[in-house]
């Protein structure tokens, strides 16, 4: 059971290094980039909710 539980905290250890040392190495254009990318998202997904919403309404 002992060995179990440090071997996962070993493997959240890693992933936790990956995503963080991957997220630290961004160029500042890089960083830009997916700014513009997640608003594009989130202005594409606002409007398809608002799009939904007045389905609804008019039913």
């Amino acid at each position: 059971m002992f060995v179990t539980i440090v071997m996962i905290v070993i493997a959240i250890a890693f992933v936790w290094l990956i995503v963080y040392g991957g997220t630290m190495n961004k160029s500042d254009e890089e960083k830009f980039l997916d700014d513009e990318e997640q608003m594009k998202y989130l202005k594409e997904n606002k409007k398809q909710l608002s799009t939904n919403n007045t389905k609804k309404v008019e039913k």
